[in-house]
């Protein structure tokens, strides 16, 4: 027998790829236990692709602000525009005045900067 772990702390029997959750009740999983005490080491989990740990990080602050992209940068555009009206033109202090606007430009900051990693 030989096995392999899952990022998610799964195990998976090689030769026939049956999936085995660590749950010691499983007969499965109790016979994976007694082939690492007899001294065999499983297959190490794939390491993740980048690419999808930040595209997560990026659904992750997305969603603090509950909004995508789209209605992120139109926000941020009209609360730019509107402040423009009052003669406030620079983002330092539009987010002074405004929490909202700052919550909003911090996480599209963010999420460029990980964008830039794609």
């Amino acid at each position: 027998m030989s096995y392999k772990l899952t990022s998610n702390s799964i195990v998976v029997r090689i030769e026939d790829n049956v999936i085995i959750p660590a749950d010691p009740a499983n007969r499965d999983y109790a016979e994976y236990l007694a082939w690492v005490v007899a001294g065999n080491k499983p297959l190490p989990a794939d390491a993740p692709d980048p690419k999808i740990t930040i595209q997560a990080q990026i659904d992750q602050l997305e969603a603090s602000t509950l909004m995508n992209r789209g209605s992120r940068e139109g926000w941020i555009e009209l609360i730019r525009e509107k402040a423009a009206t009052l003669g406030i033109t620079d983002d330092a202090t539009i987010a002074a005045q405004n929490p909202f606007f700052a919550k909003l430009i911090e996480v599209d900051n963010q999420v460029t900067s990980l964008r830039k990693k794609l």
